[in-house]
């Protein structure tokens, strides 16, 4: 197993929460810049660790097409993993429909705050206008944490104006993971001098949940080479649940060892994900700027979304993963194919797929030969050895008419993958 080097969980940064991380010298001011909104989890107040920086700049994330790209095209399977400490981001009001609306109003000079989670070592909550720029804010420690809500936001006098709004309360508390709430509030010239924010779910119009997936931990310094293509596969369901929207968004960048950042090199190539939501795959372009002995960070993330109703509110699900992967040079392979019968008189009789691996002299071959059946894995098997390896699959029984078979070597750390050529066998009854 690889070292594992930990996940990288963000969530959204508040505008005072930003504004209280410039602030801080201890903290370079480009991470902030370089990673857009995004800040990693497991941390007070450093916004995202250097591997992210590299990797999650927003210019350079790339919405994908989910359709799937066809399981015979050879790839490198790497482990989607599961999921890890999550954050989330909690939705309150609206302005139509009128039930979901929270009022505010020039008489209002206290917010009530219940949070809709556990602050464990801080709440950081901003009052903000239409526009997003602050009104007022109010930060509480971890000792005026362990007091009982509620949380007294106090809001400056003349701060609510009629017509305006609507305005927005924005709270965040991180410890190992991120929790934040906002209420969007209507102007209203008879709302009260106090209002109360809480978990109210016939408020509620939006949850986000943020969630890392481990496996780019494990999956951390595998070899690859530019143009191949990557499978990161895992439990039925684990980029997106069924039932749902979905966008692929991909970003790679080149990392420099020598000063701890990197440079982004763009989306991955040919995104896609099966519609069980248990594989997604890439393309690393070949036109990166990468050397052999050189290194990119790899970034995937799966978006999906089950709407609302207007007592319900929508579920966003963001499911990231991200490896730092090794380039190198791997040697190209030929898969071969031959069925020990063309023609059967029935799906009864047997019928043998001989696979045959060949690798420049050498190269050490150590790798899996699956079997496609008109595009279904129907049968594997292991090979080793070096120059030419074979093996045999014994394919299922097949149904009456012409079936199209394929075999297929997956990629290793030290070669490339490879399809056979297409052979087809007819079944006559």
């Amino acid at each position: 197993m690889r070292e594992h080097h930990g996940d990288h969980l963000s969530l959204p940064l508040s505008h005072a929460a930003e504004r209280r991380i410039l602030a801080d010298e201890s903290i370079d001011p480009s991470w902030i810049h370089a990673v857009g909104d995004s800040m990693k989890s497991g941390s007070r107040l450093v916004a995202v660790g250097i591997a992210a920086v590299t990797i999650l700049s927003a210019s350079f994330l790339a919405a994908s097409p989910a359709q799937a790209a066809p399981p015979t095209v050879p790839a490198l399977e790497l482990p989607a993993g599961i999921s890890g400490d999550y954050s989330y981001f909690l939705e309150y009001g609206a302005v139509s429909p009128a039930s979901r609306q929270i009022p505010i109003g020039p008489a209002t000079t206290a917010l009530q705050i219940y949070p809709p989670f556990y602050p464990q070592y801080e709440l950081d909550c901003s009052l903000e206008d239409a526009g997003g720029a602050v009104v007022a804010e109010r930060y509480w420690d971890e000792d005026e944490v362990r007091q009982p809500a509620p949380f007294v936001f106090v809001v400056p006098a003349g701060a609510i104006t009629v017509p305006g709004g609507p305005y927005t309360v924005d709270c965040m508390s991180r410890s190992e993971s991120t929790a934040r709430a906002a209420w969007t509030m209507t102007v209203d010239a008879a709302a009260p001098a106090s209002v109360v924010l809480n978990h109210a779910p016939e408020k509620e119009t939006r949850e986000t949940q943020y969630d890392p997936l481990n496996g780019g931990s494990l999956a951390w310094e595998t070899p690859v080479s530019l143009g191949e293509r990557l499978r990161l596969r895992g439990e039925v369901g684990i980029w997106f649940p069924a039932g749902s929207t979905y966008t692929l968004t991909t970003a790679i960048s080149v990392l420099d060892d020598e000063t701890g950042g990197g440079t982004a090199a763009g989306p991955a190539a040919d995104v896609s994900a099966t519609a069980a939501g248990d594989v997604l795959g890439l393309t690393l372009p070949a036109s990166i700027p990468a050397e052999p002995g050189g290194a990119i960070g790899v970034s995937a993330i799966a978006t999906s979304t089950v709407p609302g109703t207007s007592t319900t509110p929508e579920q966003v699900l963001e499911r990231r993963w991200y490896s730092r992967l090794l380039v190198v040079e791997k040697a190209a392979t030929q898969t071969s194919l031959r069925l020990d019968r063309t023609v059967a008189l029935s799906g009864r009789t047997t019928v043998r797929a001989h696979v045959a691996v060949t690798a420049p002299a050498g190269e050490p071959v150590a790798g899996t030969v699956t079997v496609f059946v008109d595009g279904k894995a129907s049968g594997q098997a292991a090979v080793s050895g070096s120059g030419t390896v074979a093996s045999v699959v014994r394919l299922p029984r097949l149904k009456r008419g012409v079936h199209s078979v394929v075999a297929v070597f997956g990629s290793t750390d030290t070669l490339l993958g490879s399809t056979s050529a297409s052979k087809s066998v007819r079944i006559l009854l």
